[in-house]
């Protein structure tokens, strides 16, 4: 199974200019918890709710004068819509992610999230019951 088989494609965005108490705002009508940000039409970064608790909170700067680009995580990790899910759980995994940027070229497509994993579980286990005990399953009881 690939990314962009289970990967959401609205993705939810913010300039880096706005403040964190408008990202905070946005996140919390969204129910999600980061939002890709951007400079522009390019990508800056990412804004997660862990970036807020350490990068604001925890420091006591004001969320309505601080601006996203003060708080946000800079250096993005980003997958290929062709990848494996399997390789995209292991850098979610390894990295500690829960949010994943899906990039055609210097595109975003899409965001593949720990909620589209829990989501594509089924499918998951489907395909690979199907790879293990074959297509036809005999029944179990009678």
């Amino acid at each position: 199974m690939l990314v962009e088989e289970v990967m959401t494609e609205d993705v939810k965005k913010i300039e880096e200019t706005a403040t964190v108490e408008e990202a905070a705002k946005q996140m919390a009508e969204l129910k999600i918890s980061s939002l890709i940000v951007s400079k522009g039409d390019e990508l800056a970064g990412i804004i997660t709710d862990g970036d807020i608790i350490r990068n604001l909170v925890a420091q006591g700067k004001d969320p309505t004068k601080t601006k996203v680009k003060n708080v946000m995580t800079k250096e993005v990790i980003m997958v290929k819509p062709d990848l494996e899910l399997s390789d995209a759980i292991e850098i979610m995994t390894e990295k500690q992610l829960k949010t994943l940027p899906v990039i055609d070229g210097n595109r975003l497509v899409g965001v593949v999230t720990m909620t589209d994993l829990c989501s594509a579980q089924p499918k998951l286990v489907e395909k690979f019951s199907h790879a293990i005990l074959g297509k036809k399953q005999k029944p179990v009881a009678g």
